[in-house]
């Protein structure tokens, strides 16, 4: 107990699996009340705690976390008719996505779902419909749980996203706009479209005057012994990334600045195979407006 919050810290330790039931939480103790005539025992019962799972392996967490994502949101019953607002689901989705990334909500370098992330899911999945039906949602969370599962168990993600080397959520039109001013060389990496859990990084290839926007599908077998950061600094074709800025909450704007590779991974290199170079001022420094855009993914 603590004595200046009034808090009680129960470490638990579950020693088996729940089975995909959801379970819950309640304590009762007993409390002994002193008074000048006599002593008065009485039993003290907390509420029942938010519905949780206990997995045993990685590979439950998406199945679990999308039913308690879809009870929080819809409900414990079930229903094939039950709807509810864009907005309200938007808000649970932003709660989900700190707790799914473990990211605190005092910690200064945090990164939300932006505006523009918001905007991309409901065009995409939802149609831009004010009411979603939980057979929509149960296709989103197919493609986006395996997104929130790349987060979860693979911490150096997190850090990426958090420092801004991870681009919003982004249609293929979007991510032409985002490198239609930079230089050769220059990529930006982003979650694949039609792929869920994997990357892409696209780049721009100029030879004289011939310029083209490349698209990469990062393969599992390309960050099995190495990590994302590593496989993309052993690719001389890629030398600068661009690096997400500042975001307006209200409108969705965001700023794009673009950095040497080797110093915007420096800190994720293992092993230093190449010094890193001299530190330079931003090549591009540029504001888009965050959009509503749709296209053929890829």
């Amino acid at each position: 107990m603590n004595s200046f919050t009034g808090l009680a810290d129960f470490p638990l330790k579950f020693l088996k699996a729940s089975d995909r039931k959801a379970v819950r939480l309640q304590f009762l103790t007993t409390v002994q009340l002193v008074g000048p005539q006599q002593n008065v025992s009485l039993s003290v019962q907390s509420e029942c705690s938010d519905p949780f799972f206990i997995i045993c392996h990685q590979s439950q967490f998406e199945a679990c976390e999308g039913e308690l994502l879809k009870k929080k949101a819809f409900g414990d019953i079930p229903s094939t008719t039950n709807t509810i607002t864009w907005p309200n689901l938007a808000n649970h989705l932003q709660r989900q996505f700190l707790r799914g990334t473990k990211q605190d909500h005092n910690d200064p370098n945090i990164r939300c779902l932006s505006t523009n992330d918001l905007n991309y899911f409901h065009g995409k999945f939802f149609g831009c419909r004010n009411r979603i039906s939980q057979a929509e949602f149960d296709a989103f969370w197919e493609w986006y749980s395996k997104i929130i599962h790349v987060f979860r168990y693979t911490r150096y993600i997190v850090q990426l996203w958090q420092l801004g080397l991870i681009c919003p959520f982004l249609a293929r039109n979007q991510v032409d706009e985002v490198l239609e001013m930079v230089e050769g060389g220059t990529f930006l990496l982003r979650f694949s479209e039609s792929y869920p859990g994997q990357f892409t990084i696209s780049h721009i290839q100029q030879e004289n005057q011939i310029r083209q926007t490349n698209h990469y599908l990062v393969q599992p077998k390309d960050t099995a012994r190495n990590s994302l950061p590593e496989f993309i600094r052993d690719k001389d074709l890629l030398s600068k990334i661009v690096q997400v800025g500042v975001t307006d909450p209200r409108t969705g704007a965001f700023t794009f600045n673009v950095i040497h590779k080797n110093i915007a991974f420096q800190g994720f290199y293992k092993t230093q195979r190449a010094p890193p170079p001299p530190l330079e001022k931003e090549v591009v420094h540029y504001q888009k407006d965050a959009k509503l855009l749709h296209s053929t993914p890829l």
